[in-house]
């Protein structure tokens, strides 16, 4: 079934430490059963009845971090061979964004609020392109060489 990008109510079914790709990334996968859709007038049922939704919560040493507060919002117990969840009774907010992955479009779905990207809204690229626009100097590599810095300096933030 083809999602539209946007929030999603959904019960949650179950979850599972897995291992994704060639490197064997751990992440915890929380399957979802999707059922309302947020529209102009509220909450909506899925005109199709209900989809299921997988999100992925990264474990890896980096995404830690993270995933303690994704799977901590969830009420995530700790335990990775039998996990349950405290606070979904009440059914969990998603977000459905549709992107292109080896050629084709397919959802992405995220916990609501934790990464599923939006395009910025028309009035927000125009005014970033405009700020952009206005801000920038002449000659780039003279700008940023101005303090008498070089490439690769503290100067850069990352």
């Amino acid at each position: 079934m083809n999602m539209n990008d946007g929030r999603y109510r959904a019960v949650f079914l179950d979850a599972v430490l897995t291992e994704v790709g060639g490197r064997k990334t751990p992440a915890m996968s929380l399957r979802f059963d999707v059922r309302e859709r947020e529209g102009p007038e509220g909450w909506e049922p899925l005109s199709d009845g209900t989809v299921e939704a997988e999100v992925l919560v990264w474990l890896s040493d980096k995404a830690m971090t993270m995933a303690h507060r994704k799977l901590g919002r969830l009420g995530f117990d700790g335990n990775f061979e039998n996990p349950t969840f405290s606070k979904v009774e009440d059914g969990v907010a998603l977000e459905c964004v549709n992107e292109e992955y080896d050629g084709k479009i397919r959802p992405k779905w995220d916990l609501e609020g934790w990464g599923a990207r939006k395009k910025a809204q028309k009035t927000t690229l125009e005014h970033v392109t405009s700020d952009w626009e206005a801000s920038k100097p002449d000659d780039p590599r003279q700008d940023a060489l101005s303090d008498g810095g070089t490439p690769g300096d503290s100067s850069i933030p990352f």
